[in-house]
């Protein structure tokens, strides 16, 4: 059967749909551990761009207890990303190639990350310049320095 996922040593059939995320999600974290690009490193074993590392590790220091759910991505992933999301290069709700988070050198750069609100409180207190923030009311999870 192609849907089979082995388990604990067991054969587990899948519907297509599960497969498909389960093999995304282990592509995905493929990639991250895969080598990274001059001015990136990584946080919570996904790519970032250096110079906003210490943002998180500030969060981090402080009680955030999120993660980064996305850092640094090259800029054909996230022309991928755009097309599985609206089937185009770019569209409203993402830039495509032009994406911040394609951006490795300071103010470049974007961070999505969970419990979100906690990091947001604490970015506002954060001594690091410049300022990382979220803009985008349909995507509470974003923080750059245009807010974007």
């Amino acid at each position: 059967c192609s849907r089979v996922m082995m388990a604990w040593r067991r054969c587990i059939l899948m519907p297509a749909t599960r497969l498909e995320a389960w093999s995304a999600r282990a592509a995905q974290h493929k990639r991250a551990r895969q080598r990274v690009a001059p001015g990136v490193t990584t946080f919570d074993s996904r790519p970032v761009a250096k110079w906003m590392k210490p943002y998180l590790d500030f969060a981090r220091k402080n009680g955030w207890a999120g993660t980064l759910n996305s850092g640094f991505r090259d800029p054909e992933e996230s022309q991928e990303l755009c097309l599985s999301k609206c089937g185009a290069p770019t569209c409203s709700n993402c830039a495509g190639k032009s994406s911040n988070h394609s951006g490795k050198t300071k103010p470049q750069g974007a961070l999505d990350v969970s419990d979100f609100g906690r990091f947001g409180k604490l970015m506002q207190q954060c001594p690091l310049e410049p300022r990382i923030f979220n803009d985008l009311p349909d995507d509470p999870v974003h923080f750059s320095t245009t807010g974007h």
